[in-house]
């Protein structure tokens, strides 16, 4: 049952995102392609994890100290897992193209939500497999990871959305594709962290704290930017 959960988490939230766009909605096809797509990008990131952590030897470790954390954090998660998704959604642009695929800048949106709700539902069930307290993980990763995932899949959509039908705005607009997500992903993460680096119960409360603030200002942004697409930006702009 958890593990229907943890995969169905992830599905909930893109339906949301595909109902909220109710006059020009994407065919399902075009919504579940990607969706599948981001599934089978978690067997590239397992790879990447596998070779960058030299745990095809059998070897892994834990950094000592929180500013030895920070690489570690940035490349074995935020960095790999937004461009990954990110080259994910570009293909699809690229080939869509001549098809007129995607062809609003919410769509490119739900596509790149799809992609990384695809990515989510996977690695869901992975940290289940590992986990000791599963209850915890499904709840954990529901209330946070799932969200956190689908915000920055739209700051990617929204910025491929403007790189695409803007071209005067690309010289900015291509960077912080990747520079927005991977950035608050390794936010994040790093705070995350924080708690099993330090003793003080009072450090960790401020981390727990600073944890819920910052995901919770990150997914009102990712919203109302979400709402000004969809209101501003209904059909493609040419």
């Amino acid at each position: 049952m958890l593990y229907l959960i943890a995969f169905v988490m992830p599905i909930i939230l893109m339906a949301v995102v595909y109902v909220y766009n109710w006059q020009n909605r994407l065919p399902i096809k075009q919504v579940l392609l990607p969706f599948s797509l981001g599934v089978l990008a978690v067997l590239i990131y397992i790879c990447w994890i596998l070779f960058d952590t030299g745990q095809m030897d059998g070897v892994s470790h834990k950094p000592d100290t929180l500013i030895q954390n920070i690489p570690s954090v940035m490349l074995d998660a935020a960095m790999p897992e937004e461009l990954i998704k990110w080259i994910v959604l570009s293909t699809l642009l690229i080939i869509g193209r001549g098809q007129k695929l995607y062809d609003s800048h919410y769509n490119i949106i739900m596509c790149a939500v799809s992609i990384s709700m695809g990515f989510a539902a996977l690695e869901n069930m992975i940290y289940l497999l590992g986990s000791d307290h599963m209850v915890r993980t499904v709840l954990a990763r529901s209330l946070m990871s799932v969200p956190g995932h689908c915000c920055n899949a739209i700051w990617m959509g929204y910025f491929c959305a403007i790189a695409k039908f803007e071209p005067s705005k690309r010289w900015f607009a291509i960077p912080l594709c990747l520079i927005v997500p991977i950035m608050t992903h390794f936010t994040h993460n790093y705070s995350i962290d924080i708690p099993s680096y330090t003793t003080n119960v009072w450090l960790d409360c401020i981390a727990l704290l600073w944890i819920a603030i910052f995901d919770l200002g990150v997914c009102i942004l990712s919203f109302k930017l979400l709402k000004k697409i969809k209101n501003l930006y209904l059909f493609n702009l040419k």
